[in-house]
């Protein structure tokens, strides 16, 4: 595979950082998708999914092959994943009950969120309209749980600003599961 995405690449500097990044993640992404999918083949489709993205949109990821692009293929593989399973109508929707709800538990119960799979499907389909931005930081803070200041050595903004973009998200996911009635008032 790694020898049809070098030839859709232009020049030899993106052909190297290409192949490199190819090369050493190649492996972590497979595991990501065959994880989500339990099928081989799917997986694969999948990986070569996520990395045709990358290629399509290289001047975005190759300006800065570092640890945001190596998030950001993860996310992109299972967000693949995910979509082969829905597309061949087997997306089992336990898979969705990994996803932690958007809320903290410290919060108090009136603004949980309604647990529930028609629940974690709705929040699942309001993230995968965010942004691409929002959704990256979404999943990066409640999916891979990570702390805002990873989130911003990965990114490169501040722990300020993951804070305050990471409010509005949330902010914003809870107005819209309010009105669809998951939420609480």
């Amino acid at each position: 595979m790694l020898a049809l995405y070098i030839a859709m690449l232009e020049t030899d500097e993106e052909r190297g950082l290409f192949a490199d990044f190819y090369e050493q993640h190649k492996g972590r992404c497979l595991q990501v998708a065959l994880a989500i999918t339990h099928n081989q083949a799917w997986a694969e489709d999948a990986v070569h999914n996520a990395f045709m993205r990358m290629i399509r949109h290289k001047d975005k990821y190759f300006t800065d092959p570092g640890k945001r692009t190596r998030t950001q293929i993860v996310i992109m593989v299972k967000s693949e994943a995910l979509n082969l399973l829905k597309r061949e109508k087997r997306l089992d929707h336990s898979l969705l009950d990994d996803v932690e709800p958007i809320v903290a538990n410290d919060e108090p119960e009136a603004f949980r969120v309604a647990s529930g799979k028609e629940a974690m499907a709705a929040l699942q389909r309001h993230v995968s309209l965010l942004d691409e931005t929002s959704r990256t930081l979404y999943q990066m803070k409640y999916i891979s749980g990570r702390t805002d200041g990873e989130i911003a050595d990965e990114v490169g903004i501040t722990k300020n600003a993951v804070a305050i973009r990471i409010h509005k998200i949330r902010k914003s996911l809870l107005e819209k599961m309010r009105k669809e009635g998951y939420i609480d008032e």
